[in-house]
């Protein structure tokens, strides 16, 4: 998908399929540098007892989406999903957010 400035942050639908309760999930946004070359950056994550349940993730900040400064201009990028920590998870309903609420 592409962003720029107007799309801040990114949220999912996740939850801890099976495996120990400090199983985690780690989010990556990848993107291009101004050479070609692609690059990841981690932007946020969830877990905890919690996570065995559907929950929504924290807002996470796009960080790749200010690339393009203007408005209007994008840049592609795709997010890469880790289980951490011997976990099984599921995501759902990924969400980039052009309504940040703080």
């Amino acid at each position: 998908m592409c962003v720029g400035i107007e799309n801040p942050t990114l949220r999912v639908f996740a939850h801890r399929f099976s495996g120990p309760l400090t199983s985690a999930l780690r989010v990556d946004v990848l993107f291009e540098d101004a050479t070609g070359a692609v690059r990841s950056l981690t932007i946020g994550g969830m877990g905890g007892a919690g996570a065995s349940l559907w929950q929504l993730s924290p807002q996470m900040v796009v960080t790749a989406n200010l690339l393009p400064l203007l408005p209007g201009n994008h840049t592609p990028v795709a997010f890469r999903f880790t289980a951490l920590g011997g976990g099984t998870w599921q995501v759902d309903d990924l969400y980039v957010d052009p309504f940040r609420t703080g």
